[in-house]
């Protein structure tokens, strides 16, 4: 089987777009309940017309493709998969405005157009010139990850040599209102909810340019703790690892307490002697969140140090990890879907 390397992995969040500021210089939301995605200026990055034609979704996934395959040192993908909970959620919205307004009398064709989930991946096939295998994962809080596991058996396997694959998605202050009064995301939370726009290139290809390696992903549905810890060794197996192995666990502990919960009963009885990290205090909590815990870990591998902005221990947060090697990603979603994924150091 063919080893599988990130290459390259851009985003565009609350934080300074296209930039690992955040490291350094971190943006604090505190108090706040709905950020939006702070955007680069489009009109430097896209022909004017691409701009009036697409919803800010679309621009934001087709400049994080653009700066990724740049920055991989490939000149072009034979996919494109992404997750995606909610897709192009706001031109959904508008078209549904005008369905009721107008009377359906006087639609605008290119609101409905742009509506689908499918749209972002199909605008970033085209926008890369990528003709072959194309694919939208929407389910919910796990889409990331069902996109990142096409790909990365569709390379282990000889099937493809490379891939775009991203997370997206937007959260209207209309949608907002809607799941926080169900509780669904953060009514009962101290962190905040944000958008997600991050992508980058997988390719079996070792260039100089690339991150780090992605040893192991691995997914489960409704398992109670002995299933949960199976799939964790078989993971570690994957990885050719053992728990001492582990430099760090990223989680995506957010604020939530019902949510929180689950991650510290079952971080305890993983038993991984490891610091624990978080990236939703930094970027959000949406149902692709989780896109910015693999794009932090493998930034961190990247440049040989942990930064002490994704500590969630104060405890051991000034002391960082230098040099790591392995990076756990855990995720779970409403504990009924859990996710493993190791990145490791090339």
């Amino acid at each position: 089987m063919s080893t599988v390397y990130l290459n390259s992995f851009k985003q565009i969040s609350v934080q300074k777009p296209l930039s690992e500021d955040w490291i350094n210089n971190p943006q604090n939301f505190e108090n706040q309940k709905l950020v939006r995605t702070q955007d680069p200026d489009f009109k430097s990055l896209l022909p004017a017309n691409v701009c009036r034609r697409n919803g800010n979704i679309l621009k934001r996934a087709m400049i994080v493709s653009n700066f990724a395959l740049k920055e991989s040192g490939l000149e072009s993908v034979e996919a494109v998969v992404v997750g995606s909970g909610l897709g192009c959620v706001e031109n959904t919205e508008l078209f549904l405005q005008e369905l009721v307004y107008e009377g359906e009398e006087f639609m605008k064709p290119s609101y409905f157009m742009a509506s689908t989930h499918n749209t972002i991946s199909s605008t970033i096939g085209i926008n890369l010139g990528c003709h072959g295998y194309n694919s939208t994962y929407c389910h919910k809080g796990v889409s990331f990850e069902n996109a990142l596991l096409d790909v990365f058996l569709q390379i282990q396997m000889n099937r493809i040599k490379s891939a775009f694959v991203g997370g997206f998605d937007e959260m209207s202050p209309t949608y907002f209102n809607i799941l926080q009064n169900a509780g669904y995301l953060v009514g009962d939370s101290k962190g905040f909810a944000g958008e997600a726009s991050a992508g980058g290139i997988l390719s079996n290809m070792l260039t100089d340019n690339t991150l780090c390696k992605v040893a192991a992903v691995r997914l489960g549905f409704m398992l109670n703790d002995d299933e949960l810890l199976d799939l964790l060794d078989v993971t570690l197996t994957d990885a050719g690892l053992q728990k001492s192995d582990i430099s760090a666990v990223m989680t995506g502990i957010n604020g939530k307490p019902s949510s929180d919960a689950i991650y510290h009963k079952n971080l305890e009885l993983f038993g991984i002697q490891a610091p624990t990290l978080g990236y939703a205090h930094l970027f959000g909590e949406s149902y692709s969140g989780s896109v910015y815990g693999f794009y932090a870990s493998a930034v961190s591998l990247h440049q040989n140090k942990i930064p002490q902005v994704l500590f969630l221990d104060k405890e051991v947060e000034n002391q960082s990890v230098q040099n790591p090697k392995n990076i756990l990603i855990y995720h779970h979603f409403n504990n009924k879907d859990h996710s493993f994924i190791i990145l490791q150091r090339c």
